[in-house]
């Protein structure tokens, strides 16, 4: 199972396994667990509890609390993908699933969000009985990943600087998203409600106008680059801008816009 909406390349990626896929939908909170299936139990269901991609849901604890459950029920095991709950900017840190149950869960992280993509380096915490299988799976498809660049971000974990890192990243980012909100309700004040909570380094906003049909084309033309969800929402990243490009991004969005509705 997997959450709808969520990453395209991932399902792609599942179905290429032969995986028969079965969404699970979502709402501005993460997946709905009331409309998990009650018959032909699924084997798998992959979630992004901490920050629901795209639309930025953080999950309650009384729906992690019915996953587990779920899982226990089904026998079906649960891929946690954290792939960036290190920034989120209000409210206490929630617990992982795979704190809720070590036994069910499957813990996936990476780096690539808290320091950078070329790192190529993620992780994953498993359940005792799985090592034994991932371990061969790693073997198969890739022997080992770059000794060097493990040796050198366990000493910078090690000393403490990743924490100060994401410390000092949050604040960066957090301001760089009121920038984005702030820009937002300048140039479409009363038009959009953002989905989702304040956390991660993209939102998605929905607006109160129909998008037009050819809106690749409308960005285009103006040297700009959101994605379109099904509906009237935009996805809109931010971790790899300055305030000024935000800034300049929303006004040619809104140029872009006027001309084509």
């Amino acid at each position: 199972m997997v959450e709808e909406p969520t990453n395209e390349d991932l399902k792609s990626i599942l179905s290429a396994t032969g995986a028969a896929l079965r969404s699970m939908p979502v709402d501005d909170s993460g997946v709905i667990t009331a409309y998990l299936p009650q018959k032909n139990n699924p084997k798998l269901a992959y979630l992004t509890p901490s920050h629901q991609f795209p639309l930025g849901g953080i999950l309650p604890i009384q729906r992690r609390i019915e996953l587990i459950q779920y899982a226990a029920r089904t026998g079906c095991l649960l891929l946690e993908d954290d792939y960036d709950s290190e920034f989120r900017y209000d409210g206490a840190p929630v617990h992982s699933l795979q704190s809720l149950d070590p036994e069910r869960v499957l813990y996936v992280g990476t780096f690539s969000k808290t320091l950078f993509p070329a790192l190529r380096i993620g992780y994953i915490v498993l359940p005792p009985s799985h090592v034994a299988d991932f371990i061969r799976l790693k073997q198969l498809a890739d022997y080992q990943t770059a000794s060097l660049e493990q040796i050198v971000l366990s000493r910078y974990i090690g000393k403490r600087l990743l924490h100060q890192h994401i410390h000092k990243m949050k604040k960066v980012y957090a301001k760089r998203r009121q920038v984005l909100l702030d820009s937002l309700e300048q140039h479409f004040t009363g038009q959009f409600r953002v989905c989702g909570r304040p956390a991660g380094l993209h939102l998605v906003a929905e607006f109160q106008f129909p998008l037009p049909e050819n809106l690749p084309e409308c960005f285009c033309s103006e040297n700009v680059f959101a994605v379109q969800l099904e509906g009237n929402r935009l996805l809109m990243g931010y971790g790899h801008l300055n305030e000024s490009e935000i800034r300049e991004g929303i006004s040619r969005i809104r140029n872009a816009l006027q001309r084509h509705i």
